[in-house]
């Protein structure tokens, strides 16, 4: 075994086959995650918008997690897209950046404690949503009805999801040595782990596979087992035995409205967990290429994107609006006269 990593790209390095596509180097990941980020962006401040001012009377109950939520997803996406955009040597906890924090002289590791920030924050802004919503049922005997009792439910949810944060205390201080016991376990990494300013936050292979095929399956399971328990309470109060003292039209906007959080949170969650078990499935089969993963970490960065566009779609009162916004007034003007007539006809 080589003794520095200089000896190690000139001597063993060379009888490497390597992924040298574009999509597997440093200028791909930049490139696609800072093109879609661009892409995405002008939808995500529309969202804003129409959450903020387009919210009608009977959605103002969960107007604030809706704006959490869609801050969050928003803000995960620019971490990964633009001021991140980790260049990650999967299984291992090794990554560098091309966002535009890494041009500042800001230590690597802390990027990453902060973008984990972001993750669990997004993470118990979805429980919220379900939560908040769950609870403005007052027939719903597991509701929340003291403020005390919410914060420390919230604060709990919060610590379990820091303990993903343990690696900091096995952050090797040799970051050399780290390298090259990366390099025991991955010896055929793509030539940026030579040529950038790679970082190694936990170079033990045990704990690396851990944090990465238990850690993270685990912490998903835990929040999408709450989701369900509030989405339970949800679907047996608006279908099962719905509240009579409640009009027929408010039970059918409370259910609409049900439906669209459902897709909103649920289609963009599915793209990350099949990218997520598609990364895992294809190193357990040893088929993942450098290029498979910067693709994954492009798609992790279009979370909020597509949680934009459900929610534009899903929601009624969001989705007239982008037409009214963006449809010529004499298309809408023949629009109804003909919706008019058809309906007159009738």
């Amino acid at each position: 075994m080589a003794k520095t990593i200089k000896e190690y790209y000139s001597i063993n390095y060379t009888e490497c086959d390597i992924d040298d596509s574009f999509l597997g180097s440093w200028q791909g990941l930049a490139y696609c995650s800072h093109l879609t980020q661009l892409i995405a962006f002008p939808v995500q401040l529309l969202t804003f918008y129409l959450i903020f001012y387009k919210t009608p009377k009977n959605m103002k109950c969960v107007k604030t997690p809706l704006l959490l939520t869609h801050f969050f997803s928003t803000l995960l996406d620019i971490s990964i897209g633009v001021f991140g955009t980790p260049y990650v040597f999967f299984p291992t906890c090794t990554m560098f950046g091309v966002g535009l924090f890494n041009m500042l002289p800001i230590p690597l590791f802390i990027l990453v404690l902060l973008g984990m920030t972001v993750v669990i924050a997004m993470a118990v802004s979805l429980i919220y949503l379900f939560e908040s919503r769950s609870s403005s049922l007052k027939d719903n005997k597991y509701r929340f009805t003291n403020h005390r009792n919410r914060i420390v439910y919230y604060l709990l949810n919060y610590l379990v999801h820091t303990q993903i944060m343990a690696f900091v205390l096995k952050l090797p201080e040799d970051q050399e040595a780290a390298k090259l016991e990366v390099l025991s376990s991955t010896p055929c990494p793509t030539k940026e782990f030579f040529t950038q300013p790679v970082f190694v936050l936990l170079c033990d292979r045990f704990w690396s596979k851990f944090l990465s095929l238990f850690t993270v399956p685990i912490l998903a399971f835990f929040d999408c087992s709450q989701i369900t328990f509030f989405m339970g309470c949800l679907i047996y109060h608006l279908y099962v035995v719905p509240s009579f003292i409640t009009s027929s039209k408010t039970r059918k906007l409370q259910r609409h409205f049900f439906i669209g959080i459902v897709a909103q949170t649920g289609v963009p969650t599915t793209v990350f967990l099949i990218t997520y078990s598609v990364l895992v499935i294809s190193y357990l089969m040893d088929s993942l290429t450098q290029g498979m993963m910067n693709m994954c970490v492009v798609i992790f960065g279009i979370h909020g994107f597509v949680e934009s566009c459900v929610i534009i779609v899903v929601h009624e009162a969001y989705r007239k609006e982008v037409l009214r916004m963006f449809t010529p007034q004499k298309g809408r003007s023949i629009f109804i006269f003909c919706t008019t007539n058809r309906t007159l006809g009738k």
